[in-house]
């Protein structure tokens, strides 16, 4: 879980570079978890054998066209973003979110010509792939069935390496689910430099 202020502070961290200024939070947020993962990884697994990290991101294009479409659009109105990220020892999270920035940037200026399937495989070769997803924006803790607004908003298992953006019930934070292999994750979870701006989040609730 990453607060209002935490997510300030990298924002502010991360923005002060020659890559990128002014970046999102989800640009901010992606690449420091994508460094923290580089950063603990173990080079001699398979996980790692290649040389980068292909951060899959998926795009809502309702807002992006020109004009753009109402959010209560129907239909897959989506593209995949690939931001190729380097394994290297020295980890530079604006060079990390200035990547990010620029394939979400170079999809959204071609969606329409040639970024389909043959791009999106070619992408990916021989790439360690982390799936991103932000939805931190969504209304989710206003819906209300009849029985009350929710007090917490979570997902069901993923069966691939994938970090989803979710709100928080304050609307102020953004709680990250994150899925690792469990290698991977007894690393990430104890990273001291990740757990100074994100906190475990314990509910029970949470463990559906």
């Amino acid at each position: 879980m990453f607060d209002g202020g935490k997510i300030a502070a990298l924002r502010e961290k991360i923005g002060s570079g020659p890559y990128l200024n002014h970046l999102t939070r989800f640009e901010a947020i992606a690449a420091f978890i994508s460094g923290v993962l580089i950063k603990n990884a173990d080079k001699g697994t398979h996980e790692f054998t290649s040389k980068q990290i292909a951060a899959v991101i998926a795009i809502n294009l309702r807002n992006k066209v020109n004009p753009p479409l109402p959010p209560q659009s129907l239909g897959c109105l989506t593209a995949t973003a690939i931001a190729k990220l380097p394994i290297n020892e020295e980890i530079d999270y604006n060079y990390l979110a200035a990547e990010v920035h620029k394939a979400v940037k170079n999809v959204v200026d071609q969606y329409k010509s040639n970024m389909h399937v043959d791009g999106i495989v070619k992408g990916l070769a021989n790439s360690t792939v982390i799936h991103f997803s932000d939805i931190s924006r969504k209304p989710f803790y206003e819906a209300d069935f009849g029985w009350g607004k929710p007090i917490l908003v979570s997902l069901v298992s993923l069966n691939v390496k994938a970090v989803c953006l979710l709100p928080t019930n304050n609307g102020v934070g953004v709680e990250a689910f994150i899925v690792l292999t469990k290698e991977e994750m007894a690393k990430f979870e104890q990273d001291p430099e990740f757990l100074s701006y994100a906190k475990p989040f314990v509910s029970k609730r949470a463990r559906l």
